[in-house]
């Protein structure tokens, strides 16, 4: 049992971080067609605009692979370590 729970774990851990190309480049194009979206502010700050959640899903898959490749705990700190790495991979479409 104990062997299961670790695969189940491993599984998790995996299907958190890949994302489906095709989706990357969409959601770098939902990026470019608003100019000036702010990702972690509420609609109200963006003019009613709510990404879409299978967008969002995939930015949260983008942030925790990057989390992993530099070898650090998500944490705010951290977060703030990787925000050249999300504007890179984002082409600087969307605002930090």
């Amino acid at each position: 049992m104990n062997l299961e729970r670790k695969i189940r774990k491993l599984e998790e851990k995996i299907s958190k971080m890949h994302i489906d190309p095709s989706l990357a480049a969409e959601l770098t194009e939902w990026f470019k067609s608003l100019p000036g979206y702010l990702v972690f502010a509420q609609p109200e700050s963006n003019n009613g605009v709510v990404m879409p959640e299978h967008l969002s899903q995939a930015f949260g898959c983008i942030i925790d692979r990057i989390f992993v490749e530099r070898k650090l705990q998500p944490s705010l700190c951290n977060f703030l370590k990787i925000l050249d790495r999300l504007s890179e991979t984002f082409n600087g479409y969307a605002i930090f």
